[in-house]
């Protein structure tokens, strides 16, 4: 002889499926939920990322500084050294403007177009 059984409850889902614009309005608050979040993270994001750049441009300016300070350090070296020796440094620029002179020189008749003799 077959006993019948109990067949147990599935409240929630038989409520869900008689109940349609309920459920609908459930989903409809969660997914507005979600959307408030997605927004907020954005928002922390666009922060995060614009407190990263200040801190890049502040990083940035102070690398400039330095750079244009240690240039005109050198410079400034420079200047002193041509002072102490005048003679000298004109014999050094009068080499380096000669051999730059030949180099562009050999350059210049190097990339030259060949001309036919006709």
């Amino acid at each position: 002889m077959l006993r019948s059984r109990e067949v147990p409850s599935h409240e929630p889902v038989d409520r869900a499926a008689s109940e349609p614009e309920e459920a609908a309005g459930s989903f409809g608050k969660q997914s507005s939920k979600i959307l408030r979040d997605v927004h907020e993270l954005g928002a922390i994001a666009v922060e995060n990322v614009g407190r990263t750049m200040g801190q890049l441009k502040a990083k940035g300016r102070g690398v400039v500084r330095k750079s244009c300070d240690r240039a005109t350090r050198v410079q400034d070296g420079f200047a002193r050294y041509v002072a102490s020796n005048p003679t000298k440094s004109l014999l050094i620029a009068l080499g380096v403007g000669a051999l730059l002179g030949v180099i562009l020189r050999r350059r210049a008749s190097s990339s030259a177009p060949v001309q036919d003799v006709g």
